[in-house]
């Protein structure tokens, strides 16, 4: 691997230790991203939703057709809420969103439909600095009570 890469080190931009270094740190990286990728590969669990399968009377039907709406939910990570319980969580954002500044009422809209990054793109701004002003958001939500309702810190969307 490093003698593949020889023909990009340029002396004049970093001493051969630097180079090296940074070669071997990326294939590692190569590497763990490829052994993360096997694992979550190997989690799933897929089934073809149109093949057959015998239902419970003998007869057969499309897997899709046996499978309840809460297994489907299951599947995929969902947990739907009842029809009061999403119109209360609805009236609960909408009276924090009512009592943020302008700008934070802004960027909390700006973040349903963009990623933290490319928010931080159109406004002109570096990502660090947007990423504080989503930690005072989450903050404010967290204040009112909603906190069972964020993504943990760690994978907000960058």
């Amino acid at each position: 691997m490093l003698l593949e890469r020889r023909h990009r080190y340029d002396p004049s931009k970093a001493r051969p230790d630097a180079f090296v270094t940074m070669v071997v740190e990326h294939a590692a990286a190569d590497i763990i991203r490829r052994l993360m990728a096997k694992k979550r590969e190997s989690k799933r669990n897929t089934i073809q939703l149109q093949s057959l399968a015998e239902s419970g009377h003998g007869e057969a039907s499309q897997r899709g057709e046996t499978i309840s709406q809460r297994q489907q939910d299951s599947l995929r990570g969902v947990s739907p809420r009842s029809t009061e319980d999403q119109a209360q969580l609805e009236q609960d954002i909408a009276d924090v969103l009512s009592r943020l500044s302008p700008d934070l009422r802004e960027l909390a809209e700006r973040l349903k439909e963009q990623l933290i990054a490319q928010a931080a793109r159109e406004r002109g701004v570096p990502r660090s600095t947007l990423m504080h002003r989503v930690r005072q958001l989450r903050r404010r939500f967290e204040k009112a009570g909603l906190h069972h309702y964020l993504e943990p810190s760690s994978s907000t969307r960058a």
